[in-house]
């Protein structure tokens, strides 16, 4: 009976030295000093990722962090710029990049021109701060990260599809099937590959891939219903100039008039200058003549207009705010003028040439520029 109270005794002060250690994580124990019965291991919380060279020990804040003095390398391909952000300085040393000073840096996409840029694979431990998104000043794609580690950024890429009618357009100048909400589409594809009536040059391009229709008019608050460079315009022979994509030449040509400005030549320039910017890697908006509205017309009321109307703020061309008149670029004496084309369905033209008009209209008419790419 002795032997089993002293065994008793003995666990009830076993278990109470270990209550009292639990509940002073300051003071543990510590056997690793079998020759210091006062010795002690002291337990400080830390904040600690394991990276793949080993254990990393980070604070992020302001009291405790170190990042004058933090270094990260960041190895990536000729076509990726780094920019530092802040008080961060970077470097590329060889193979690699250095960034000092800072942990945040704006990452640039150069895509190549048959590539489609899909989205930045990290190799490494890394925030996203801000999402790549296409600027359209750098003529690249651009997003922002936070590095926690050394990385390595690799952009993913896709092979440029072949664009078919109907597609969406988007402002980096990429195109799809089926709408991207993520992306901010700027116009519809109408017609695809070179047209065998278009002869023009155009500055921008080594090739067309097709042509694009913006889903909303120019300057719409201010429609007019008269502009020109002459009094009428005579459509009557024209049948020759229906069918000839010219709309691009047209337009630069009549930039080049000395009286050129947005009162002057109202249509004209609010195509050049619509609100959505058109990317660098295509012709820019320009306002069509009789043969790009002539394709137009064709898929309009059966393919383009529905991918019109899906698109947030898209503006049906044959719509009720509007009674469907559209400017265009026609040959006068050999010079460029305008005149209209008339876009409703409910009036019953027998020909597309019927639906050409002189710019003494009466109604107020709009302009729908159009882009090559």
């Amino acid at each position: 009976m002795k032997k089993l109270l002293d065994l008793l005794t003995a666990a009830a002060v076993s278990t109470v030295m270990m209550f009292a250690a639990a509940c002073n994580p300051e003071k543990l124990p510590d056997d690793r000093f079998p020759d210091d019965e006062d010795s002690t291991v002291v337990v400080t919380p830390k904040d600690t990722t394991a990276f793949p060279d080993g254990p990393m020990t980070w604070e992020d804040n302001e009291e405790n962090s170190d990042g004058d003095n933090a270094s990260f390398r960041i190895f990536a391909s000729e076509d990726i710029t780094l920019t530092a952000c802040g008080d961060g300085a970077i470097e590329k040393e060889g193979e690699a990049w250095t960034l000092t000073g800072g942990n945040e840096v704006e990452v640039g996409v150069m895509v190549p021109g048959d590539k489609f840029f899909v989205d930045m694979l990290v190799e490494g431990y890394a925030e996203l701060l801000e999402e790549y998104s296409y600027d359209a000043d750098a003529k690249c794609y651009t997003g922002q990260i936070r590095l926690r580690s050394d990385v390595t950024l690799t952009p993913e890429y896709m092979d440029v599809p072949e664009p078919q009618v109907g597609d969406y357009y988007y402002a980096d100048g990429t195109w799809s099937t089926e709408l991207n909400s993520s992306k901010q589409c700027i116009g519809i594809v109408f017609a695809t590959g070179r047209n065998e009536h278009d002869s023009q040059q155009y500055a921008e391009l080594t090739d067309v891939r097709g042509y694009v229709v913006a889903v909303r008019n120019s300057d719409p608050e201010k429609p007019r219903n008269v502009f020109g460079w002459t009094d009428k315009v005579d459509v009557s022979d024209l049948d020759g100039d229906l069918e000839i994509f010219a709309g691009y030449t047209r337009t630069h040509n009549m930039e080049q008039q000395p009286e050129y400005s947005y009162d002057n030549f109202w249509a004209c320039w609010s195509a050049t200058h619509h609100i959505h910017p058109a990317p660098a890697m295509s012709s820019g908006w320009y306002l069509p003549a009789f043969g790009e509205f002539n394709v137009l017309f064709s898929v309009y009321h059966n393919v383009i207009r529905e991918k019109i109307l899906s698109v947030e703020g898209g503006e049906d061309m044959d719509g009720e705010n509007n009674l469907g008149t559209y400017w265009a670029m026609s040959v006068v004496s050999g010079t460029d003028d305008f005149s209209l084309v008339d876009f409703r369905a409910s009036m019953s033209y027998e020909t597309f040439a019927d639906r050409c008009r002189t710019n003494s209209y009466m109604y107020m008419n709009y302009t729908r520029p159009v882009l090559t790419f």
